[in-house]
């Protein structure tokens, strides 16, 4: 009798903790392609992607939305349900990991959970539609925020380039107390042109990286710290990146998204023709040639204005003239001699160097130089201009 009224007790208190799935928030605008352009940013930044919409019937569903809660991951998808002015949002299809996979989630919904991603879906919505006066047309471009600030953390994106194949944003994290960042998702940014990037290389407190999704940093109060992100280009001529999205481990549930970044977004005095940015604020500019000898010798300098030491290494290097004849694996010169392995160079002394392709190759029927700093880039110069 005892253990009957235990378990109606437990089932009670259980019950008496859980909250009512659904969430309704009631619009001023009347519009509803006005109201689901809110519905789309919402969820935009929380880097929810959208699975089924259909607007006759005015629902939409969310692909599976993934988050780590007592160390077990889970997944859900967003139910929105229009009805007028009104939308009505629910986490359907619950499901945590086990030794099998993905199974059910039958315990109710947490006060706490609700909270977290369904009361406060709601509030951005209705953040983001009083933002905008009903006489206005939908939000379709939202425009550019180099800094935007969650759970005390603030990401600020300073400065965009083009290396070689590679699109580099740099900036800085800094948080308003101590706090641990760690484990960024794979980052994720979309072109103009609607390619989809993704990446985990970059530069991480000024050491390069091939894992910013295994960072691990203490941050202190108004202590910046440095990255920069970089993507291959896939080919694709990337003067605006659409969409960018960051999502920590850690803090738990933050997710930068950053929209329409300008590439570059500031014009480099140093790159002028003959100039070639091969690191970030380091420059290889060309020199002279010389095609006597049986050989072709391609002269350069390296000027390093990063303010800091760096690692040099110019690899695969290949050289193709106008009837398609390739000539490739130079030997590479740097400050005079041989490079066989990485060549450290310093801030503000220039270091000279030169590719040596061997064969009789007139240097008027050169159409491309191709060459990489080893894994950082790989760069294609179809006409080479000599500085004096």
């Amino acid at each position: 009798m005892f253990m009957k009224k235990l378990l109606i007790f437990v089932v009670s208190l259980l019950f008496a903790l859980t909250a009512r799935s659904q969430e309704s928030v009631i619009l001023p605008q009347t519009d509803a392609t006005q109201i689901w352009s809110f519905v789309k940013n919402a969820l935009q930044e929380r880097s929810v992607s959208i699975g089924v919409f259909n607007t006759s019937t005015g629902l939409m569903e969310t692909n599976y939305y993934e988050y780590t809660a007592l160390m077990i991951n889970n997944r859900f998808k967003y139910k929105i349900k229009m009805t007028g002015s009104t939308l009505t949002i629910d986490m359907i299809n619950r499901e945590y990991t086990s030794q099998t996979g993905w199974v059910t989630n039958l315990i109710p919904l947490s006060k706490s959970t609700k909270e977290k991603f369904i009361t406060s879906l709601a509030k951005r919505i209705e953040e983001i539609s009083k933002a905008q006066p009903a006489t206005e047309k939908p939000i379709q471009n939202i425009g550019f925020q180099n800094a935007i600030a969650l759970n005390g953390l603030t990401m600020r994106i300073q400065s965009t380039r083009i290396i070689g194949n590679k699109v580099m944003l740099s900036g800085q994290f800094v948080s308003d107390r101590e706090i641990v960042l760690k484990n960024m998702n794979p980052i994720k940014a979309i072109t103009t042109n609607g390619t989809e990037l993704i990446t985990s290389l970059g530069t991480w407190a000024g050491e390069d990286t091939y894992q910013l999704y295994a960072v691990q940093q203490e941050l202190q109060p108004e202590i910046p710290v440095s990255f920069n992100i970089m993507f291959d280009s896939k080919g694709e001529n990337v003067n605006s990146i659409k969409l960018l999205s960051v999502k920590l481990y850690s803090p738990e549930n933050t997710t930068f998204v950053f929209h329409d970044i300008q590439v570059p977004m500031q014009i480099d005095p140093d790159i002028t023709p003959g100039s070639i940015e091969i690191y970030k604020d380091v420059y290889l500019k060309f020199k002279k040639q010389d095609d006597t000898a049986g050989h072709l010798k391609i002269y350069f300098i390296v000027e390093n204005k990063s303010g800091r030491d760096r690692a040099l290494f110019l690899d695969k290097g290949n050289l193709i003239d106008a009837s398609g004849n390739s000539f490739p694996n130079p030997d590479v010169f740097i400050g005079g001699e041989k490079q066989y392995s990485k060549v450290n160079i310093s801030p503000d002394i220039p270091v000279a160097g030169y590719f040596d392709f061997t064969g009789n190759i007139p240097y008027n029927s050169v159409k491309l130089l191709q060459f990489s700093t080893r894994d950082y880039a790989k760069f294609s110069v179809k006409q080479i201009v000599f500085q004096p």
